[in-house]
């Protein structure tokens, strides 16, 4: 994030990292723009996370996973140029994939 200054140019070194992991993807800004979200697989997992600011957008602590995963439902499911999420008010929304699978047996007659 490169802070806004009418008509000057701002030195890289002021740019402010909005994420540090190399597999985050698709940042959100919260409605009041203290909280960042993204889609990371920085525990091996892919979850939301949520990454708190401070006024001028710097990190506040550790980013935090809001989204727990299971096998049968998960972001994982989805391709990666399939998923996508908004963040409203007081809701996020975001596709995620089902999978299941059955085995099922019969008993073969003698003829």
């Amino acid at each position: 994030m490169v802070p806004f200054r009418s008509g000057k140019p701002v030195s890289e070194s002021e740019w402010i990292a909005i994420t540090d992991g190399p597999r985050d993807d698709k940042p959100r800004w919260s409605a009041d723009g203290n909280t960042l979200y993204l889609i990371s697989e920085r525990d091996g997992s892919r979850r939301i996370w949520a990454q708190r600011r401070d006024g001028s957008k710097h990190r506040v602590g550790e980013p935090v996973p809001i989204h727990a995963h299971e096998a049968r439902r998960s972001l994982l499911n989805v391709q990666n140029g399939a998923l996508d999420m908004s963040v409203v008010r007081d809701k996020i929304v975001f596709n995620m994939s089902e999978t299941t699978g059955n085995v099922w047996m019969m008993k073969l007659s003698d003829r």
